[in-house]
């Protein structure tokens, strides 16, 4: 006997894959929609996204060291000159940063970046992509970022400078500036020294060195180059109480950026460091 209300077998296969393929098509709308408000948020901040490593800064500070060499360049040497910190800044009511440890490689979304040494940006969204330690992250960035006080340092942290044969010495020190001599002599540089105006004053207190609070948030340097020369000394004369104030008596650090210029977009750079008192 026929049964006339029964179904053909194809019909019942085809509704049995049908709730699978509403749900998971129901899940890709979403996604969709997500992506499209996540980047119409981006494009109406005019926020970006970029990849580093993370570093645990000094007082719960974050940074973050980028790698911006090309795909091509394969030598670590060469890609650390690509490198740089950028220190982060939550822009949002989560805890962005709490689960990070040195060296984790991860994503970020982020607003303008500050073009200052260490950068810096407003961070949106951190995205974890795999785990790392300090060994990640370029010594000379390290060294750098302990000699401006961003990291913890110790007492008797030496100095790790490139061999360029440069020498900073102080004379004329007051509470309100100093005379900075930079001498030149010897060393393997691959091409020309320079440094600008630019430098930052740190403060050895409670066993660490500190940066040097400014009285003034907005300040910028001049785009000056000045070159140092083999067996010649080239002398700054430097007056911070715009910047510093007058300063209490202390010891004190003052680190300065040089450059090996070799060609434009072709450098190697370095902060070195000299010590000073600031007497009663």
């Amino acid at each position: 006997m026929k049964r006339r209300n029964a179904e053909p077998r194809t019909t019942r296969k085809k509704r049995k894959w049908l709730l699978p393929v509403v749900v998971v098509g129901s899940v890709l709308a979403v996604l969709i929609i997500v992506c499209l408000i996540l980047f119409g948020i981006m494009a109406k901040k005019e926020l970006g996204f970029s990849t580093g490593r993370y570093l645990a800064g000094r007082d719960g500070v974050s940074l973050v060291v980028t790698d911006d060499a090309p795909d091509g360049i394969t030598d670590q040497e060469e890609r650390e000159r690509y490198m740089s910190p950028i220190v982060m800044s939550n822009r949002t009511e989560r805890e962005l940063f709490k689960k990070l440890k040195t060296g984790d490689k991860i994503l970020f979304v982020h607003g303008g970046i500050k073009e200052s040494y260490p950068g810096g940006t407003g961070v949106y969204a951190v995205f974890k992509l795999e785990d790392g330690s300090i060994e990640n992250i370029p010594k000379k960035i390290i060294s750098d970022l302990m000699a401006m006080g961003w990291l913890e340092s110790a007492v008797d942290m030496a100095a790790d400078f490139p061999n360029w044969g440069l020498t900073l010495s102080v004379k004329d020190v007051t509470p309100t500036g100093l005379t900075l001599v930079c001498a030149k002599e010897g060393g393997n540089p691959t091409g020309e020294l320079m440094c600008g105006t630019d430098y930052r004053l740190l403060v050895f207190e409670d066993g660490m060195w500190k940066h040097v609070p400014t009285v003034i948030e907005e300040y910028g340097w001049d785009d000056m180059g000045y070159p140092v020369t083999d067996g010649k000394s080239r002398e700054f004369e430097l007056s911070w109480e715009w910047l510093y104030g007058k300063l209490p008596a202390g010891t004190y650090r003052l680190a300065k950026d040089f450059i090996d210029w070799r060609d434009s977009g072709d450098w190697d750079e370095a902060t070195y460091w000299v010590e000073f008192e600031i007497s009663e």
